[in-house]
């Protein structure tokens, strides 16, 4: 930011309308508008200085990541809920990560190449679904390609919905909360048939997750821990996996929030 003043040092008052004043330190009332112009921004901590004149060379449409989705194909039917992609994305400085979307909710990220995704879907209506794909580069500038698939899906899994905290608006940081959720049984499937539920945290743009909690064998459909929210401000992910009987994953959701 450049130099502040008072509005007195580009408006004579007796003329707005007129050209910026040559010398506006000579109004008699410049030096005391002027003091407390400068007051000010000393006390916002303001540094000011020249706006920068060099040339962004990292963010231009040559150095947007690609991303091209080879499998599954546009308006493909998915019968099968194991769901894997394959795709080919590159960048001029370099993927540092992959997002996958379904209907805007996050399934995944991916770090490490050929950055495809493999889950099992549950809880997904059948119908038409738009998968979006958006690939990062080391400087965050973003492509992204997406397809529509129809799901026809015959088989029902478990999943959970998210009773607290509230993940629509940012939490606070190092909070003492609860995580609680209830487990959604479809038709046919009974609690004794899930043999565990981890939860995970991870931060949206590194490529750590740590378990949270594991809950072996749940007696109940409506399941709370005791958790300290992130000490640092930032983008964060919580994962849920769902492991049947035979220890296979079954269900997995991403949830994205925000501390600060």
């Amino acid at each position: 930011m450049e130099n502040i003043h008072t509005i007195l040092f580009t408006v004579q008052k007796d003329d707005p309308r007129g050209p910026v004043p040559e010398h506006p330190e000579q109004d008699p009332q410049f030096a005391q508008w002027e003091k407390g112009v400068r007051e000010w921004v000393k006390k916002q901590h303001i540094i000011e200085q020249a706006p920068p004149t060099e040339s962004d060379t990292l963010h231009t449409a040559e150095n947007i990541p690609t991303v091209t989705i080879t499998s599954p194909q546009e308006n493909e039917t998915i019968t099968q809920n194991s769901f894997s992609t394959s795709i080919q994305t590159s960048a001029t400085q370099g993927v540092a990560r992959v997002e996958y979307f379904l209907d805007d909710q996050l399934l995944d990220v991916i770090f490490t190449p050929p950055f495809s995704l493999s889950m099992v879907f549950s809880g997904v209506e059948n119908g038409f679904h738009t998968l979006l794909v958006k690939s990062f580069d080391t400087t965050g500038a973003s492509g992204s390609a997406s397809v529509t698939l129809n799901f026809l899906l015959s088989k029902k899994y478990p999943s959970l919905q998210w009773i607290s905290p509230s993940f629509g608006t940012p939490l606070k940081k190092n909070t003492s909360t609860s995580l609680s959720f209830s487990l959604r049984l479809p038709q046919g499937y009974a609690l004794r048939d899930i043999s565990k539920i981890d939860l995970f945290l991870s931060e949206r743009e590194k490529n750590t997750q740590n378990i949270i909690v594991s809950f072996v064998r749940p007696q109940s459909q409506t399941l709370s821990f005791p958790w300290i929210t992130p000490s640092q401000n930032g983008r964060y992910t919580l994962t849920a996996k769902i492991s049947d009987g035979s220890h296979t994953v079954v269900f997995q959701q991403n949830t994205p929030f925000t501390i600060q």
